[in-house]
């Protein structure tokens, strides 16, 4: 769509690819370096030009529908009960890593209890 912005391929070379390579190299002069920096900015102004930039929370609001929530209380059974407390016990007193453990072991516990083979507090 585009066509013959950038020339033909020796155009490009001669005008972008090399002097921004030459500035690029160990090796360069502080004149390369300079020609290299106006060449990259003016390559990067015309590629931005063709570029569409979208944020992630512009896209999802357009295309997701509206977040729904439902708070729903359950009430644990004798097993997971138990399991909660003990582990939940244990946890007092811990450093923030086992804690952070922890806390995934909980939220497991209360959503589904088999998760522990025997009663248990070992995840499978």
């Amino acid at each position: 769509p585009c066509r013959g912005v950038f020339g033909d391929l020796q155009q490009f070379r001669r005008e972008f690819d090399r002097p921004i390579s030459a500035g690029n190299n160990k090796h360069a002069t502080r004149e390369q370096r300079a020609f290299a920096e106006t060449q990259s900015t003016a390559l990067k102004t015309i590629v931005d030009s063709f570029m569409l930039r979208r944020l992630q929370k512009d896209v999802l609001a357009t295309m997701l529908p509206a977040r729904t929530e439902v708070l729903l209380f359950c009430v644990p059974s004798p097993k997971q009960a138990k399991l909660y407390r003990e582990t939940a016990r244990r946890a007092i007193g811990k450093d923030s890593t086992e804690v952070l453990s922890t806390l995934t072991t909980l939220r497991q516990l209360s959503g589904w209890v088999e998760t522990y083979p025997n009663g248990k507090n070992t995840p499978v």
